[in-house]
């Protein structure tokens, strides 16, 4: 009985290193993958006058920089692909490279 216990186990051990490749089990969060883009928009308030359609002035500030590296990678490319009402797509896509970012090219 004994033996068939540590066979048992083994034959488990065995499955749970191929179902795995032999990696250990990752147990932290995943990255996100989405956005909450309204959330991101609001807290990106910063580079209204840098980005806004009418008088924006295509530079962006320190607290802009600063929001931006915030708000992360994933928000900034759904922001980017899908701009606010108000805002010029053109001078949106020059901020983040300014701020030491990766471009909309990186999204």
């Amino acid at each position: 009985m004994l033996s068939r216990i540590f066979v048992t186990g083994g034959i488990m051990l065995l499955a749970i290193a191929i179902a795995t490749d032999g990696a250990a089990v990752d147990s932290s969060p995943p990255p996100p993958s989405s956005c909450d883009t309204a959330r991101a928009i609001e807290a990106l308030q910063d580079c209204r006058a840098a980005v806004d359609a009418k008088t924006g002035t295509g530079k962006p500030s320190a607290a802009c920089c600063e929001e931006l590296k915030k708000v992360g990678k994933i928000c900034l490319c759904a922001i980017i692909k899908e701009p606010p009402r108000g805002v010029e797509i053109e001078k949106m896509r020059k901020v983040p490279p300014q701020c030491g970012l990766p471009g909309p090219d990186s999204c």
